[in-house]
């Protein structure tokens, strides 16, 4: 088929391997349930500013723009969900055509719970934290600076041990400017691949569908207000 990219990045963050790669092995065990908080203040909803990037029945808001990736991301390390729960809410007295704030529930196919709350009205908001929890440990995969790329910890606790300790920090030593360049040249790297070799690479266009799929479920589920079974 013809060659195509899709801009999901976080999987190219070098902290991201490695934190698939202790799950992978088994380090902490079969995992149980994954907590998701990733708490900022956009530009947008700082300013109040009303475009298509806040209204989201042209594509904005929290859902559309941040869990678009998480839903990705998720699948990315513990495989299909097969159902979710989503309410979407905004700040009162905010009378934009907007959410901003998503609390998610959803389940995958191994059995593994997801928990997910993404604000981006937040002040001065808590960062992107993810939490996996297994019958053997816990790592937590964590950025608390205002980047949204740069900045990943990983930490872990192995069952019988009373804290959780930094296990991988990887800083940069000439950083680029906007810190999507690394990522984004992995992924364009690929494409070329793609183009060059005939052989398929991912994130591609399957992929975005499938996030339009989870997407399409949570918008389902917040006017319903019940739980969506997912299909693969």
């Amino acid at each position: 088929g013809t060659a195509n990219m899709i801009d999901l990045e976080f999987p190219e963050i070098l902290e991201w391997k490695k934190a698939k790669s202790i799950l992978e092995r088994g380090d902490i065990g079969t995992l149980r349930h994954i907590v998701v908080s990733w708490d900022i203040e956009t530009y947008s909803n700082k300013k109040g500013l009303d475009s298509w990037k806040t209204r989201t029945d042209e594509g904005g808001g929290t859902l559309n723009q941040f869990a678009s990736h998480v839903f990705y991301y998720l699948e990315w390390f513990v495989g299909p969900i097969t159902s979710l729960s989503c309410r979407m809410h905004k700040a009162p007295g905010d009378t934009r055509r907007t959410d901003t704030l998503n609390i998610i529930s959803a389940k995958t196919a191994s059995g593994c719970a997801l928990s997910v709350t993404i604000s981006t009205h937040s002040i001065p908001g808590g960062g992107h934290r993810i939490e996996f929890y297994g019958s053997e440990g816990t790592m937590v995969l964590e950025n608390t600076s205002s980047d949204h790329i740069n900045g990943f910890k990983i930490f872990t606790a192995k069952r019988g041990t009373s804290k959780i300790e930094e296990t991988c920090q990887h800083s940069l030593s000439a950083p680029d400017p906007d810190s999507r360049i690394a990522p984004v040249s992995c992924l364009v790297n690929r494409f070329l691949d793609w183009i060059e070799t005939g052989l398929p690479q991912r994130p591609d266009l399957k992929d975005s569908l499938r996030v339009q799929q989870l997407l399409d479920a949570a918008r389902r589920s917040n006017g319903s207000e019940q739980r969506i079974e997912v299909n693969k």
